[in-house]
C-alpha cells in the first residue's frame, strides 16, 4: 500500500469499518482457477473479529476447507471522475481523453484472516 493511501493509525480504519456491514468474502481455496467471492453482510466487533453467516450449501465452505485463508473487502462511497476533467483531449489513451478508461476514487478496506 502506498503511504498516501494508508490509514493514519489503526483507529482510523477500525472506526471506518464499524460504520459498514457489507463486503465481499474472497476465499482462494487450493488449486482453483478463480477464488470464490461471496457478497455478504458482516458484523465487526471493533477490535479483531468479523462475524458473518454463511448457509451450509454456500460454495465458500469448500474453498475454506481446502485452505483456511480468506479476504474481506469493503468498499465505501465511490465517485466517477470523467477523463475530460483530468486531461486535454488526445493527451492519453487512444484518441481523445473522453475515450480513455476514466479513473474512479473510492475508499476501501481489506483484511486477510484465517477461517
Amino acid at each position: 500500500m502506498h503511504p498516501w493511501d494508508a490509514p493514519l493509525d489503526d483507529e482510523e480504519w477500525r472506526s471506518w469499518l464499524l460504520r459498514h456491514d457489507f463486503g465481499q468474502l474472497i476465499a482462494p481455496g487450493d488449486g482453483r482457477d478463480l477464488p470464490i467471492v461471496v457478497p455478504t453482510h458482516f458484523l465487526y466487533d471493533g477490535s479483531t473479529s468479523v462475524r458473518l453467516h454463511l448457509a451450509k450449501p454456500n460454495p465458500v465452505w469448500a474453498a475454506l476447507s481446502e485452505r483456511s485463508r480468506a479476504l474481506l473487502t469493503v468498499v465505501d462511497d465511490y465517485t466517477y471522475v470523467p477523463s475530460a476533467w483530468q486531461a486535454a483531449p488526445g493527451s492519453f489513451g487512444i484518441g481523445a481523453a473522453t475515450t480513455a478508461i476514466p479513473p474512479a476514487a473510492f475508499p476501501t478496506c481489506s483484511s486477510a484472516a484465517r477461517a
